[in-house]
């Protein structure tokens, strides 16, 4: 208690006897108290939970979690657009017996005032807003704060969160928001999507899936005759796959079954942002249209933050921390992801020890038009073959690539269709090369996937540096030679030689020349010439450029 602390009910100050007390008196208190019992049933205030009209779908293991972390005095609930955040807040407060107060800042600007009214808080005589929230507050024994949509007063919600928390030890404090507020103390929950079937799930199984069961009773709720069979389970499926399991975009799909069937939906998604509309009358804005909800979280962000997401939607594919920071054009882009992922939008996936990071497909195809809007798509390409050529071009003389070049190729192999297509559509003939190189050089598990024949032949049409040729002729033998195309093996092979005996300055390529001619020469009916061949190439990998990577030779 300050020195200048004054009695909340007659404003007189507080000696230090009384230090502690928010009362000067017995009577002041009493004052107080009769004040707020006769006040509390017509104070203007809006703590009423929403009364959601529709049923509630599935989210149990999400009810037992925020069960197990509930005596946590602040949870923040966080998730992408269209998750079921508000939804979840609802159902899970509606169960518990605190006293509870619902502050629903999405349509405010100013936290204190809308907490004020939530909670039913009464001027006190010179005291601030916040002083008569807090006042308010500590007169409960169980109180539960719920602030609904803080993404847009991410700050101020903070700054008063953690004040309430300090003056008011019993408080607790559950949040909805589309990132942290990053306070210390915070539990945070992240809510994903619904539980999503496996392709070719039967009804039966199907049903067993929240992602379907939503799907399904609201396509009941606007058709009755609506049911979940044999003959449309498959696209029922695909759509809530498709939709990435997010219950606003199954739910806005759902509603398109008064003249769609699901096989219909399915064909659509495509055009998901201008098909998924018409939610609800009587929901908010951002909630009526999949494009609003994505909407909103985009504007929020910083121009930095938004040419990120429209790059990075360009791409269709996942991506490590390499590529986002040269499709970004900044150095390291470790700091944009991390804000794009505590802001929900973006999925980190990690497996066999490589982190990669994805777009929700509804977010990406979004931000994807935001891209076509402001000529992002052509910048990504350009930057996605100079990343390709980055990888290609200091291996291009090698006997083999090393494995760390083909373990990052194959985890981006997606990005090699974009670089292949880009290059050819510009003429960039040189880099077309480079980037058909990188694609013969990817791998399955069962062995190189190669690059296709027709890509190849075209290739070589072109006009490019001689060591380019070169590499690629050798890749378009060792491609005819597992077909079984002798003849044309060793036509390619002679070519790549030829150019390789005439530069004499890459020994890796000369020796894969030089094996993949003898190959076909002792296939052909010439064993004498194809020892010689191999001995050649023996000595070339011997050379110490190329010793060290090609000792199997």
């Amino acid at each position: 208690m300050t020195a200048n602390a004054a009695c909340v009910t007659c404003g007189n100050p507080l000696t230090e006897a009384v230090a502690g007390r928010r009362y000067c008196s017995n009577a002041c208190r009493q004052r107080a108290y009769r004040e707020r019992s006769s006040a509390r049933d017509d104070a203007p205030h809006d703590s009423a939970l929403p009364a959601p009209l529709d049923t509630f779908v599935g989210r149990r293991e999400e009810l037992a979690a925020l069960g197990r972390i509930g005596t946590d005095r602040l949870v923040s609930l966080v998730g992408p657009a269209g998750a079921g955040k508000t939804r979840l807040a609802v159902h899970y407060v509606s169960k518990r017996a605190d006293q509870v107060w619902w502050t629903a800042l999405a349509p405010v600007s100013d936290v204190v005032q809308a907490i004020y009214h939530a909670v039913g808080a009464r001027p006190l005589p010179n005291r601030s807003v916040r002083d008569a929230v807090i006042a308010e507050i500590d007169q409960h024994r169980r109180p539960l704060l719920v602030l609904d949509n803080c993404e847009h007063l991410l700050a101020d919600v903070a700054d008063v969160v953690s004040e309430l928390l300090a003056c008011c030890p019993r408080l607790r404090v559950l949040v909805t928001s589309r990132e942290p507020l990053r306070l210390a103390g915070e539990q945070v929950f992240a809510l994903g999507e619904l539980d999503l079937p496996p392709v070719g799930s039967d009804v039966t199984e199907a049903l067993r899936y929240d992602a379907v069961v939503l799907f399904r009773d609201r396509a009941v709720s606007v058709d009755r005759s609506f049911e979940v069979d044999s003959s449309n389970v498959a696209d029922v499926v695909a759509v809530c796959r498709s939709l990435d399991g997010m219950p606003l975009a199954i739910e806005l799909a759902a509603r398109r079954i008064t003249v769609l069937s699901p096989a219909d939906v399915l064909a659509r998604l495509g055009d998901r942002l201008a098909l998924l509309t018409g939610g609800p009358r009587a929901a908010d804005d951002r909630h009526r249209t999949l494009r609003a909800a994505i909407g909103w979280s985009y504007d929020l962000l910083s121009p930095a933050e938004q040419a990120a997401c429209r790059r990075l939607a360009v791409l269709g594919v996942p991506f490590d921390l390499g590529v986002a920071s040269t499709v970004c054009g900044v150095e390291d882009a470790l700091e944009l992801l991390t804000s794009l992922e505590q802001k929900s939008l973006l999925v980190v996936d990690r497996a066999g020890g490589h982190t990669a990071f994805r777009q929700l497909e509804s977010i990406r195809l979004y931000c994807r038009e935001r891209a076509a809007e402001c000529g992002d798509i052509v910048v990504v390409a350009d930057r996605v073959v100079e990343w390709v050529c980055s990888i290609v071009e200091p291996e291009i003389s090698s006997f083999f690539p090393s494995p760390q070049v083909v373990l990052r190729l194959d985890r981006h192999v997606g990005l090699l269709e974009l670089a292949v297509s880009r290059t050819a559509e510009a003429g960039d003939w040189s880099r077309h090369a480079l980037t058909i190189v990188a694609t013969a050089w990817t791998s399955t598990p069962r062995g190189p996937r190669g690059a296709p024949t027709e890509l190849l032949h075209q290739a070589l049409s072109r006009p490019m540096p001689q060591a380019y040729r070169s590499a690629l002729t050798v890749l378009a033998a060792m491609h005819h030679r597992v077909r079984g195309g002798w003849h044309v093996t060793r036509k390619f092979a002679q070519e790549s030689l030829s150019i390789e005996r005439a530069d004499a300055c890459r020994p890796g390529t000369t020796a894969r020349a030089l094996e993949v001619l003898a190959s076909a020469e002792a296939h052909t009916g010439n064993p004498g010439l194809a020892w010689q061949l191999f001995d050649e190439a023996a000595r070339s990998c011997a050379t110490p450029t190329t010793s060290s990577r090609a000792a199997s030779c």
